[in-house]
């Protein structure tokens, strides 16, 4: 089951685009841009100029969508899935917003100034829009972050083209075509529903809940309409397309595998349970590794979580520090030299 993920997820067997792929998935979570765009260097085989110059392009975009957090979406997703969630999403968070003081004249107020500064393509990043931003006395970069995220939520912006390593922002109705037809909202369950099964599959439908804001009840009045098949892993209920079930054969080929998966990844993260098992030398032994302690993620061996890496990035080269299993046989040491080579070539350092 886990080869099967592995592989509908595009990291085993032939490589996507970063359209192709980001469509699938539908969502890739990103609020660490750079190992995002990573998980999707190894989705795709391009080193990280190629995928930054989908994003500069527009083909992807970056916004808080789906759950209060960022995802790079396909252009032709964002707004529809904008419509079916951003209000719940932002529904979350009227408390904070109170401790704020983030109303709905400042809201206002805010969105006027995103309107005018970024009219006309004039793409600012956050560092460029925060003085010009409404204040209330709370501390000005949560406020400046609270009122960029209801205006990503609710459709107004979205990212532009990369600046260095920031994103800059852009107006939604100037850089992605208009809608093409009249939004449904049960249509667009549907659609959300089938796709996040079909790529991220096995799941089950509370990773679903977990990964968006639809309810239980909402997934599962579509579920049984899509063509899905389902198993049972230790008395969980998992979901998967058919025609994707065929993916992960080959899997045991001999060859073996190692990925340095990024802890924000989506075959990592979309997963409440099972996920990878540990290798009986984990350096964490059965300890939870906090995000913080894992830095840039785990180490996967043949399905197998065998430890963390850590990059560091400097002007003149990047590094990877690896925390791994110290008993691991010279070929899954010879496969997680292979990968990290993989990963400090992607930077091109």
């Amino acid at each position: 089951m886990l080869e099967q993920r592995l592989a509908t997820q595009h990291l085993t067997g032939a490589a996507s685009t970063v359209a192709g792929y980001v469509s699938e998935a539908l969502a890739v979570q990103s609020q660490d841009p750079g190992t995002a765009r990573w998980s999707i260097g190894m989705r795709t085989g391009l080193d990280d100029a190629g995928v930054r110059a989908s994003i500069d392009a527009g083909v992807i975009v970056r916004a808080h969508v789906l759950r209060p957090t960022w995802h790079y979406v396909h252009r032709d997703d964002l707004r529809w899935l904008q419509r079916l969630t951003g209000e719940k999403v932002a529904s979350s968070m009227p408390a904070r917003h109170r401790q704020l003081g983030v109303d709905h004249d400042l809201v206002d107020r805010g969105f006027e100034v995103l309107q005018r500064e970024l009219a006309g393509r004039n793409h600012l990043t956050r560092k460029q829009l925060a003085p010009l931003l409404p204040a209330t006395g709370a501390p000005h970069g949560q406020v400046v972050g609270h009122l960029l995220m209801l205006a990503e939520l609710r459709g107004l912006i979205c990212s532009g083209p990369l600046v260095g390593t920031e994103h800059s922002y852009a107006l939604v109705d100037e850089v992605l075509e208009p809608d093409r037809a009249q939004f449904d909202a049960q249509d667009a369950t549907r659609e959300l529903v089938r796709r996040f099964f079909t790529w991220h599959g096995p799941a089950s439908v509370r990773d679903l809940a977990r990964w968006c804001t639809l309810t239980l009840g909402q997934i599962r009045a579509v579920i049984g309409d899509l063509g899905l098949t389902s198993i049972s892993v230790d008395e969980t209920e998992l979901w998967y397309a058919p025609e994707r079930a065929a993916d992960g054969v080959g899997w045991d080929d001999g060859s073996g595998r190692a990925f340095l998966l990024p802890t924000f990844d989506e075959v990592f993260l979309s997963y409440l349970k099972p996920n990878f098992p540990r290798s009986p030398g984990h350096p964490a032994g059965d300890a939870r590794v906090q995000f913080s302690e894992a830095g840039g993620g785990l180490v996967v061996i043949d399905a197998t979580d065998a430890g963390t890496w850590k990059r560091s990035l400097t002007k003149a080269r990047a590094s990877v520090r690896l925390n791994i299993d110290g008993d691991l046989d010279p070929e899954a040491y010879r496969l997680v030299a292979d990968e990290t080579d993989r990963l400090t070539a992607f930077t091109g350092s």
